[in-house]
């Protein structure tokens, strides 16, 4: 049979995010990696956890907790893979990501509960003011309760016994790394499930 490439060491098996980088090919590959890392972060306390492929939109949500039909109530976790720090840029991007999942609720009917953003990166002094504040008045508002998870906490949960999986399949300094034969012998063609749905495209 195919004798697969032997595994690739790299990095050390530290949490370190911008490793994702590295074992995603690329800052596009981390960002999707960092949302699926914290769905199984959630996943590790809320096994019922739910991920939203996003089509256009993603209603604000990259992983939710509840139900999202008429009067459901639901818990909301947002990733963002802000590595390089946390600027007024990614302010109005946390702004945004709020509304968005404000208003799909409001157009679904369904009540968000607890609002949570996660980053891996820390939140300076005047960043840290911003956020208490931002996040005093909107909670208040909303009547819900608004979290931030950043990269140290994050690191805490998959430092524990509890998130050794998770730890492992991101984070390990070894991974196998697919032949070209592989790559090729892998891209199947993808049946579409309702062609209907491209007519406007």
């Amino acid at each position: 049979g195919h004798v697969p490439n032997h595994l690739a060491v790299l990095g050390s098996g530290d949490v370190d995010f911008r490793f994702l980088e590295i074992r995603f090919s690329g800052p596009a590959g981390a960002r999707e990696a960092f949302e699926r890392l914290v769905a199984d972060i959630v996943g590790i306390v809320h096994p019922d956890v739910r991920e939203i492929q996003a089509n256009p939109g993603d209603w604000g949500i990259d992983a939710f907790v509840g139900d999202l039909g008429e009067d459901g109530e639901v818990h909301i976790w947002q990733s963002k893979y802000f590595i390089n720090g946390f600027g007024s840029s990614q302010q109005g991007e946390v702004r945004n990501s709020y509304k968005s999942a404000q208003k799909a609720a409001a157009e679904h009917g369904y009540r968000i509960a607890s609002w949570t953003l996660c980053i891996p990166c820390e939140l300076d002094g005047p960043m840290l003011d911003w956020w208490n504040g931002w996040k005093k008045r909107t909670a208040k508002a909303g009547e819900l309760t608004i979290n931030l998870e950043s990269g140290g906490q994050l690191r805490r949960r998959l430092q524990s016994r509890a998130g050794e999986d998770v730890r492992n399949f991101y984070f390990s300094p070894l991974f196998a790394i697919p032949s070209p034969e592989e790559v090729a012998e892998a891209r199947g063609l993808e049946e579409l499930v309702d062609e209907d749905r491209y007519d406007g495209a």
